[in-house]
């Protein structure tokens, strides 16, 4: 029985499409408040993609970059925020796919103090009223 290219072409959309969630921006949670990524898609398995964006309720912007594992079963994401004076914070997230849940580890520096701390880890597509 011969399948037409068309149908091939959805199946192998569906199917590749499944692999991670295809989002406009990203919410990440952590102890330490939302970030958010925008334009933030999770990269295909053993791709990389920017994250580029800010802290909700702030002026304190983040960037980094997140990394999916060959397998597609994790994303690592390594990040630093810049915040008010003297207050800075370096952290890395590791997250289940397609859950999308774990945790994360920061370097939380202020005035002449660093402390490492961790914590839970979840991020969900953003919805309106998370972006300003």
């Amino acid at each position: 029985m011969r399948r037409s290219t068309a149908h091939t072409i959805a199946v192998l959309g569906i199917v590749l499409g499944a692999a991670a969630p295809a989002w406009a921006d990203l919410c990440l949670t952590v102890p330490q408040g939302t970030y958010v990524g925008r334009g933030f898609n999770v990269p295909r398995r053993n791709k990389c993609r920017s994250f580029i964006g800010f802290r909700r309720g702030s002026r304190d912007g983040v960037s980094g970059v997140g990394c999916t594992t060959a397998d597609g079963s994790r994303l690592s994401l390594s990040y630093t925020r810049s915040g008010e004076p003297a207050n800075r914070e370096i952290g890395s997230v590791d997250l289940l796919l397609p859950q999308l849940t774990g945790s994360v580890t920061y370097h939380f520096i202020f005035g002449t103090g660093v402390t490492l701390q961790s914590g839970p880890a979840s991020a969900v597509r953003c919805r309106n009223d998370d972006i300003p």
